[in-house]
This record gives C-alpha cells, sequence and structure tokens, in this order.
C-alpha cells in the first residue's frame, strides 16, 4: 500500500516535469548561483558558510548534483524534488504503521486504513506544492527524508531496548543511526531541530518509555540531539543575520510576535481542511490590533484545542501527543524569530501537517470500523464511504494539479500572489517587483516596467525596484532614466550594493563616463573583495584607458583568486607587452596555452610576435603555423 500511494504521488506531480525556474530564490540556488556548477573546494565552502542568508550543506550538494546531470535543465531538479517526495509519503506510511503496531493497535485493518489515510493526504493535498514544486524548497523534502528515517531508526532502538528490558544504550547501532539521520536532516534545513522534542514527545505517547526510564534519563538520551539542534539554530540565525533577514523586535514587537504566531497555528488547520485561495507569499500584516477577532478567535482556539485535549487525557493520549507534535514543529516558523516578510508559507506545513492528517486517519479509519459493524447495510455504508474518500482523493488530487501550474513560472507565480494579496499591503510590491523580474527575463520590458513602476509607487523608498527597471531601461536603450534608477537605488538602499556599483560602472562606460565607472568599480570591489569578475572589468577598464599598470594589477589580484582561467593570464599578457615586460608575457600565454583544453589561435599569434621581437625566430614559426592551423579549424 505505501508503495502504491508513492507511485500515485509520483504521478500526480508529472505536471510540475513542465514547469521551469521562478523568480524566486531559483536564481541564488541553482541557475545564477557559480558555486554548484562543479564539486571543487567553492561548493564545500558555499556549504558550510552562510549563502542567500541560509545554511543547509546538504541541500547545498544536492542543487549540485542536479547540476552535473541535468545542467540548467529545470525538467531533471524538478524530477528529484518529486521522487524524494513520494519517498517521503511511503515513509509516513510505513512511520505510521510503526506507531499503531507500537501501541498495539492489532483490530482488523485500523491502524493500515489510519496509516493510508495519512499517507495520501501527506502526498496530494496541496498545501505541499510549494515544498515540491519549487525547486529552491529542496531542502523541505530532503530535510523530511532524513527526519522521518531519523523516527524510524529512534523506533528500532526503543523497541530493542524494551525487548532487552533495558532503558536505553547510547551505543546502540539504532541509536546511533538517528543521531546520524537527524544530523543529515539538520545539514538539510534547520527546521529539524524539533526533532528531539518530537522523540521526548513520542517517549510519552505512544511508545510509554516514561514508564520504564526517568524523566532526567530520557532528557540526558536527547542530549547529542539537543547539542545538535542548538549548534544549527546558531548557524541558521547568524547566516540569517548576515543575510539581512532576521526583523528586530523594535520593528516587530514580541507581543505581536505571539499574536501572529497563534493567528498561523489555526490558520494552517483552516487552510488543511479547505486548500482553497492558496498563495506562495502571505504577507505579513501591518496594523495588527490584538483586540480584533482576526487575533482573539485564533488566540482562543489554541486555547480551546489545548484544554480538550488535556481533558482527554486519561482515555485518548493520542490527542494531546498529536497537537503537541503539530505546534512543536511549527514553532520555528511561528515568527518568534521573524524571517522575512511573510507572516505564513505553505511550505512551513510539510513536516507539521502529519499532526492533523494522523488524526485524519484516525477518524477516517474509525468510520470504517463503524459501518463494518454495522448490522444492516454494511455493503452499502462501505460503498459510500468509499465514494467519498474517493472524491475526496480526486478533489485534493485536481487542487494539487492547479497548484503545481502556479508554480509554472515567475509570471504565474506572482501573478497569483497580485490576486491573492490585498492592494493595499505594502508588502504588495514584493509581487509586482518579482512578476517584473519574470517579464524582463522574458524580455517582455514594457510590462517589466509597468510592474517595476507599480513596485514604486507602493513602496518608493525600496531600492530594489528602481535597480531593477534600471536595468530594464538599460536594455531599451534609455540610459540616462537608467542612471536616474541606479542613483536612487544607491541612495535608498540600506547596505551598499555590489551589484549597484557593478552596474552603474557598466552604464558610466557606456556613457564614456570612465572615471566614474572607476570609482564605481572600486567601491564595488571594497564590498565585494573576493568578487573575480570585478576586477577583471576594472582591469579592462583600465586597459582600455591605457592605465596598463593598474590593469596588470587588477588581473594579478584576479588570478590570485582564480589561477586556472587561461583569459586571466591572456589579458595580463596584453599589459605586459605594453609595459615592454616581454618575457613576462611569454611566461602568461604560455600559461594561458598550457591551461586550455582547446587554446585560441590568438594565444600562438601574440605568442609568435613577442617570439619574433626576442629573436626566438623558431619558436615563431612554431606559433605561427599553429594560429593557422586553429583559425583554419574553427579554434
Amino acid at each position: 500500500m505505501a508503495l502504491f500511494v508513492c507511485l500515485f504521488t509520483i504521478f500526480i506531480y508529472i505536471p510540475a516535469l513542465y514547469n521551469g525556474f521562478v523568480t524566486c530564490d531559483d536564481n541564488d540556488y541553482v541557475y545564477d548561483n557559480p558555486y554548484i556548477r562543479s564539486f571543487d573546494l567553492s561548493l564545500l565552502k558555499l556549504s558550510f558558510r552562510s549563502y542567500a542568508s541560509n545554511w543547509h550543506p546538504l541541500t547545498w550538494f544536492s542543487h549540485a548534483i542536479d547540476y552535473a546531470g541535468w545542467g540548467l535543465n529545470p525538467v531533471g531538479h524538478h524530477l528529484t524534488s518529486i521522487v524524494f517526495h513520494g519517498l517521503n509519503t511511503f515513509l509516513v506510511i510505513f512511520l505510521m504503521i510503526r506507531l499503531f503496531e507500537s501501541v498495539g493497535v492489532r483490530q482488523g485493518n485500523y491502524g493500515i486504513i489510519a496509516s493510508g489515510i495519512t499517507g495520501i493526504l501527506f502526498g496530494v493535498h496541496p498545501l505541499h506544492v510549494e515544498s515540491v514544486a519549487w525547486i529552491s524548497e529542496r531542502k523541505d523534502v530532503l530535510c523530511a527524508f532524513f527526519f522521518l528515517l531519523s523516527i524510524l531508526a529512534y523506533l528500532h532502538y526503543a523497541k530493542e531496548s524494551a525487548a532487552n528490558g533495558k532503558r536505553g544504550e547510547f551505543t546502540n547501532g539504532w541509536y546511533l543511526i538517528a543521531l546520524g539521520l537527524f544530523l543529515l536532516s539538520l545539514l538539510s534545513k534547520p527546521m529539524a531541530v524539533t526533532l528531539p522534542v518530537v522523540l521526548l514527545i513520542m517517549d510519552w505517547y505512544p511508545l510509554e518509555r516514561h514508564t520504564r526510564a526517568s524523566l532526567s534519563f530520557l532528557i540526558a538520551e536527547k542530549a547529542p540531539f539537543l547539542m545538535l539542534s542548538a549548534v544549527s539554530g546558531v548557524l541558521t540565525i547568524m547566516a540569517q543575520k548576515a543575510g539581512s533577514s532576521v526583523v528586530t523586535l523594535s520593528g516587530l514587537p514580541i507581543s505581536l510576535r505571539i499574536f501572529v504566531g497563534l493567528n498561523a497555528i489555526v490558520g494552517y488547520l483552516v487552510k488543511m481542511m479547505f486548500p482553497f485561495k492558496l498563495s506562495p507569499f502571505y504577507p505579513h500584516p501591518i496594523d495588527i490590533t490584538l483586540l480584533s477577532f482576526e487575533y482573539i478567535i485564533p488566540a482562543l482556539s489554541v486555547f480551546i484545542i489545548t484544554v480538550v485535549c488535556i481533558l482527554t487525557l486519561k482515555n485518548k493520549k493520542f490527542f494531546l501527543a498529536i497537537w503537541l507534535f503539530y505546534v512543536i514543529t511549527l514553532f520555528p516558523v511561528l515568527g518568534i524569530i521573524q524571517v522575512g516578510n511573510q507572516a505564513m508559507a505553505d511550505r512551513y506545513t510539510y513536516l507539521p501537517s502529519l499532526g492533523p492528517f494522523l488524526l485524519a486517519g484516525i477518524g477516517g479509519a474509525s468510520l470504517w470500523s463503524r459501518v463494518s459493524i454495522l448490522p444492516r447495510r454494511r455493503f452499502s455504508g462501505r460503498i459510500i464511504v468509499l465514494m467519498l474518500s474517493l472524491f475526496l482523493v480526486s478533489a485534493l488530487s485536481f487542487l494539487t494539479i492547479k497548484q503545481i501550474y502556479v508554480w509554472k513560472n515567475g509570471i504565474t507565480l506572482w501573478s497569483r500572489v497580485i490576486d491573492v494579496v490585498p492592494g493595499d499591503n505594502p508588502f504588495a510590491y514584493i509581487a509586482y517587483n518579482n512578476r517584473g523580474s519574470a517579464y524582463a527575463g522574458y524580455n517582455q520590458n514594457v510590462s517589466a516596467i509597468d510592474d517595476f513602476s507599480q513596485a514604486i509607487k507602493l513602496a518608493p523608498y525600496m531600492d530594489n525596484s528602481y535597480y531593477n527597471r534600471a536595468n530594464v531601461y538599460m536594455k531599451l536603450g534609455y540610459f540616462e532614466k537608467a542612471l536616474e534608477d541606479y542613483d536612487r537605488a544607491i541612495q535608498f538602499s540600506q547596505a551598499p550594493d555590489t551589484d549597484y556599483f557593478k552596474a552603474r560602472g557598466r552604464l558610466y562606460i557606456t556613457l564614456g563616463r570612465f572615471e566614474d565607472a572607476s570609482r564605481d568599480y572600486s567601491k564595488a570591489i571594497a564590498l565585494d573583495p573576493e568578487n573575480v569578475g570585478l576586477y577583471v572589468e576594472r582591469g579592462s577598464l583600465s586597459a582600455r584607458l591605457g592605465h596598463s599598470e593598474d590593469a596588470v594589477t587588477d588581473y594579478t589580484q584576479a588570478i590570485n583568486l582564480r589561477p586556472n582561467v587561461p583569459d586571466l593570464y591572456y589579458n595580463r599578457a596584453n599589459q605586459y607587452v605594453k609595459l615592454g615586460r616581454l618575457e613576462d608575457a611569454v611566461n602568461d600565454y604560455t600559461r594561458a596555452i598550457t591551461l586550455s583544453h582547446r587554446p585560441s589561435a590568438d594565444y600562438y599569434w601574440n605568442r609568435s610576435i613577442i617570439y619574433k621581437s626576442l629573436g626566438k625566430y623558431e619558436e615563431a614559426v612554431k606559433d605561427l603555423l599553429e594560429s593557422e592551423r586553429l583559425k583554419k579549424t574553427g579554434s
């Protein structure tokens, strides 16, 4: 059954294979990310440091593997995410069956039915489309894969300990496997930090290990898990602060964050029951009135649900266990530490939804059991239940396929957000700005300018809309308008941006303002001193102005950063020639030829001229002949 549901889930997501990349992090993660294009030291450094405001090393490696196999063909990248989601669905059913076995559910097919319902809801619910169809959310499906495997390994460990009459052994193989899988889950996405608490909940119910071991032992048993969670949490917060993604308390007080978080807890439950008007972006509310029904009702709902779970604790422990799992796994993304401008996100429900889905599975299995013991109309009752189940699965599958189309490209994605987000919300500018970038990517430049202008109208002091509009103006040849927008982008940016100065520097070159261009490149290099491209562009500008010494300095710096790029040596050699340093020029031309898999004819041609000047006529003739041969063969 688990395999069937897994394959059905993969089948439902086949339309995602026809989707492309979207203008929402996919550029940073994949198509504009130079680090994933080879397995080298650069990828390793990227993986274990802050990049794109995140810290998830294993996810970067997964994108690098996809790039190695598929390049920038989005089909392969989507396929990987879909397969992982299918595997996760399989693991969910397998895990649920093990949990039902742990509480001794043996009557009929109750546990199988409940597990199957949980799995099918997990597999085809439209709330999970964002985690699967968005390539940048690979971290969700990867994290969940190891998270679920870790729990399964822990169940083996707990079962062996109980069978041996022991409280537990930290050297037990299954314990160590669970710990290792948890580490892989953290390296995929830090949202896995809640696993130690989830294991403690499971110790209480359904495993009831607290009856055989003290609470202090169970907590000590989780100490290695908790230490890994703490390290991951610190590294994540550091990465997000480095990317200026964390909202300060002065910008959003803790009391408001708590009420917005309570609102999200209930909001996600509502979306699980009524998955309509799903959006890739739910902007954070601006005017929050804590005494309004919008926030009082969710807060009361959370309180009432908690009380009910406690009151039913004697006979139905699973209510409180499921509720705690749901709230605990959601806690890292409830906005207590606010990251970004979103109040909620569909992707945040990927693991937490297991709680409500399991409750739905238990309800479905209970209904089937009751129908099965009816003295009359047992057959018709089962037919009705099966028809209702088929209708529900079909409806969810339809909504999922429809939601997959939302993620087809940047235009469909942000058009959906514009349709859902109230137009008077200032954060709506994000949708217009991003859709404008998507239009620009498809060379629909007029539509792009309209969207950037609308974004500027909604948020006139946000720098990125000016920068993006300036880029389109540059493409269309409206240089003066582009310069005005670049100036505003730099003026309004809270932190200086390398790309802004680089872009304006290129514009200054187009306008013939070379000294201004050189100053902008210098500012960009000061902000990003390891950016090879900046040294190359400033070096080219210096060479154009006849400042060969400055050009050599820049090319040398670029070579120090990337010593295996042939063109860098070729460019520096040309400047050595102008400075009369012919031996240095020969060495650089030779280095360029040695590093090239298919050397350019120009490399040999230029070196032949220098050899002639040095009186090395035999070498000059050889290079001249090789240059002519390469020109004839089209190299």
